[in-house]
């Protein structure tokens, strides 16, 4: 009963985290791009989303406005890198750290809490934890299935066509800054929509809750790349290997804690376990 409840939380974790990993792989897998940003615009739609959440009292409408303010950091740092002005991860670390700042104005001070504001699902408000985890897990699964099958036909062919050359699809008569910068803005509002669910559900905003949280990305998305037994480069593909990444994460984080593994060393124990899962999952692939 231990390891289904173990399985069943790190299912229900990694549909919390699954936006800001699927972004960050439509980043670095389809556009070409190591965007870290993420890491940053994953605590402006939390902090957004509990500012307005507070003023208006509707769970949508903050949702919204946090995945907009999202949109436009990933639009800033498209901007930042346009032309080869600057490096695509200085222009995110630049994002990030300007982030901080603006973070900081939103909120007033370090952290907010968000009171009794819960998620409200057919006239029903589910206060309980348990319930608000399930239930914000089920709205991310629904926007970023939603989303992949909208991405399936033409738009996400474009998208990829960008990546893997520009060039051409200039030549093609198509707009490839505008497709990028889609690409990044889109990237950007599914980390924000993980920072508002993730607020929602702890019931506070933190302008430090961010902090390692694209590495955490980038590397469940590698993880799941790995060990999936599909390769195909599919939107559909990306999805489910960043929910199994992201799954197994989770999964050892909670036995490491079911084993009393003191948190100083919970990163490094982390960090070993994934690169050897790295390390494992090449050398079977050159078999």
């Amino acid at each position: 009963m231990q390891v289904l409840y173990s399985l069943y939380s790190a299912i229900s974790q990694a549909f919390l985290y699954a936006p800001l990993a699927v972004g960050v792989g439509y980043s670095y897998v389809f556009l070409r791009k190591t965007d870290l940003s993420p890491e940053g615009t994953f605590v402006l739609g939390a902090c957004i989303f509990a500012k307005t959440i507070l003023i208006t009292e509707n769970y949508y409408f903050a949702l919204c406005a946090g995945m907009l303010a999202g949109a436009l950091g990933g639009a800033i740092v498209f901007c930042l890198q346009k032309n080869r002005r600057m490096n695509p991860i200085l222009a995110s670390l630049m994002l990030i750290y300007i982030l901080y700042s603006v973070n900081l104005i939103f909120l007033g001070r370090p952290n907010i809490s968000i009171g009794n504001a819960c998620i409200p699902l057919f006239g029903k408000e589910f206060v309980d934890y348990e319930s608000q985890r399930m239930i914000g897990s089920i709205i991310n699964g629904i926007i970023l299935c939603a989303l992949t099958f909208l991405l399936s036909g033409r738009k996400g062919l474009l998208l990829r066509a960008v990546g893997s050359n520009s060039a051409l699809m200039n030549r093609l008569g198509y707009k490839s800054d505008s497709i990028a910068m889609l690409g990044l803005m889109l990237s950007n509002a599914l980390a924000a929509l993980a920072g508002a669910n993730t607020t929602i559900i702890i019931g506070y905003a933190d302008i430090n809750m961010g902090l390692g949280n694209a590495f955490i990305a980038i590397t469940t998305c590698l993880v799941g790349r790995s060990i999936a037994p599909f390769k195909r480069e599919t939107y559909w593909g990306m999805l489910l290997q960043c929910v199994l990444g992201l799954t197994l994460y989770f999964f050892i984080l909670s036995k490491l804690i079911f084993f009393n593994i003191t948190p100083t060393y919970f990163k490094l124990t982390m960090g070993i376990v994934l690169i050897v899962i790295l390390f494992a999952s090449k050398k079977r692939c050159k078999k």
